[in-house]
């Protein structure tokens, strides 16, 4: 099995080697497969991560969701309680601010504090995924711990780049697994 640090290092550096055009237009290919979903066309509440700059583009996703008179909660950072809470957004451009790690999450001063029991779908980020579900995150736990509070119904589904689909992600004690993912 793989060591977890190599692969996170291995897909990290194909993330960074990806040309912006390329993976914008790989972003609108995921874009349009995740809203063709049914758990997404039937979802009135979404959960996004609001991705990073060699992540798949999730902004116009979001735009795209409140276009459609979605909820949209987005993660804001707790680092101290080592969580994510989680905040309902109305307007992207407005309602996030460069927070922990650089990541633009909500301003709470302008955003609603949300529950995870309002989810009805959720998009999650990670390095790598397999078919058995596993995922792979940037290694801090963040994402599982959350995960691991989203009702079982929920669907949680990952949005990743073809190469970051791998045969076997190695998995630990505490990591949930993925419903579906949605790839170029």
């Amino acid at each position: 099995m793989i060591e977890k640090q190599k692969l996170r290092d291995e897909i990290k550096q194909k993330l960074l080697n990806q040309i912006p055009e390329e993976r914008w237009r790989k972003s609108r290919v995921i874009e349009e497969k995740l809203f063709a979903l049914a758990e997404l066309r039937n979802a009135k509440t979404i959960g996004f991560f609001v991705s990073l700059e060699t992540e798949v583009d999730t902004h116009g996703m979001i735009d795209r969701a409140l276009l459609e008179k979605k909820k949209v909660l987005v993660p804001l950072t707790d680092m101290k309680a080592r969580a994510l809470l989680l905040y309902e957004i109305t307007n992207r451009a407005d309602d996030l601010k460069r927070g922990t790690m650089g990541i633009w999450e909500p301003n709470p001063a302008k955003t609603r504090k949300a529950e995870v029991s309002e989810l009805d779908a959720i998009i999650v980020p990670g390095l790598a995924f397999d078919a058995a579900g596993n995922r792979l995150g940037r290694g801090r736990g963040f994402y599982d711990r959350f995960l691991g509070k989203v009702d079982r119904h929920v669907p949680k589904i990952a949005i990743c780049f073809l190469f970051q689909r791998v045969d076997e992600v190695p998995v630990g004690v505490h990591d949930v697994k993925i419903d579906k993912i949605v790839t170029d």
